[in-house]
């Protein structure tokens, strides 16, 4: 069973529930054998957040197809259940019927070769399949060197900011730096509806993958209001405690804009805290990276909004030296209809 078999087999097994940004992460990631430290190096995520991510999915899927899996055992137990492998004389019945249920499910999912598999989540830092379009690399990684920096990754959907922005992380790592991934999708829809509930994940989120205890109630005072709660715990508790410079990476941050309210309190918080590191050294150790898609618009007075200040970096298309430098790395052959006329098209 490939990856990619596995995968689907997974998201229809968990139906109606789906694979959040970082479980499908940890999961194609343990199915090629890395280790949560591994893992967590390679998206910018503190190792114990990943770990607890894991444990997270284990239970979930063990609990939707009746089986126990974890990390160790997910490639046997699949590929078991899968039409490749069949059950032992010594498996029990219901492994049997698990077999039978999985099986039903991949009998929907076309192989797929697996080095041809789409990048959803991003791609790894030393993927092979990652094409650089320069000055774009080397801009990003000299703006989050500066004290304060706020750079903004703007492209279309699907077309690399994930891939950068992990880049841009394991590059701030090489300098020293902590770094925090915080995917917007990841966060429940009540609270994006919610400014207290946003903030207080946002917080607790951040903590705990920089391996700081969760203290939310010793510094939340709701006379102070969220807002400035926020930023006093950020002030005096995480950004007191930790020497190194800290790359703060926000993805898919136009999914807050469908929630204007949030996105008019939220968003010229994050430019508050920026301008405030022009005087206070304090807030020169927190870097923030945006990335968002150019396809959609936050409703933000252009006095209020973190979109006009910092570094903008653009993802243009790839060009034809670029595309036809991705398609020798896929190995995609003239007799499949890869020549050059096809490429200048």
């Amino acid at each position: 069973m490939t990856e990619i078999e596995a995968l689907e087999a997974v998201k229809k097994a968990i139906a109606p529930e789906s694979l959040s940004y970082v479980q499908e992460v940890v999961f194609r990631q343990s199915w090629d054998g890395q280790l949560y430290p591994e893992i967590a190096k390679s998206v910018g995520y503190h190792p114990e957040y990943i770990s607890d991510v894991g444990a997270q999915l284990w239970r979930m899927l063990s609990e939707s197809i009746g089986h126990k899996v974890t990390k160790k055992n997910v490639r046997f137990v699949l590929n078991q259940l899968s039409d490749e492998g069949t059950p032992s004389e010594k498996t029990s019945a219901s492994f049997t019927d698990v077999h039978t249920q999985v099986s039903d499910l991949l009998t929907t999912v076309e192989p797929v070769k697996a080095q041809l598999a789409f990048p959803s989540v991003g791609l790894p830092v030393d993927s092979p399949f990652y094409i650089e379009r320069p000055p774009a690399e080397e801009q990003a990684f000299a703006e989050l060197s500066r004290p304060g920096g706020l750079l903004r990754i703007k492209a279309p959907s699907n077309s690399g900011k994930t891939s950068l922005l992990l880049r841009v992380l394991a590059n701030a790592r090489s300098r020293g730096a902590q770094t925090v991934l915080l995917n917007i999708q990841e966060a429940d829809t009540a609270m994006l509806d919610d400014l207290g509930r946003f903030l207080r994940w946002f917080c607790r989120n951040v903590a705990q993958q920089l391996g700081i205890a969760n203290r939310l109630d010793d510094y939340w005072d709701d006379e102070l209001g969220h807002k400035i709660s926020c930023k006093i715990y950020f002030r005096e508790y995480i950004l007191s405690q930790i020497s190194e410079p800290i790359v703060l990476a926000l993805d898919e941050v136009d999914q807050l804009f469908a929630h204007p309210k949030l996105v008019q309190e939220f968003l010229p918080m994050l430019r508050a805290w920026h301008e405030e590191a022009m005087e206070l050294k304090v807030w020169q150790k927190l870097r923030m990276a945006l990335a968002y898609s150019t396809e959609v618009y936050a409703p933000l007075k252009i006095s209020q909004s973190p979109f006009n200040i910092g570094l903008s970096v653009q993802l243009p298309m790839l060009s034809l030296s670029q595309f036809e430098s991705l398609v020798a790395r896929y190995e995609l052959p003239a007799e499949k209809g890869v020549d050059q006329a096809h490429l200048q098209r």
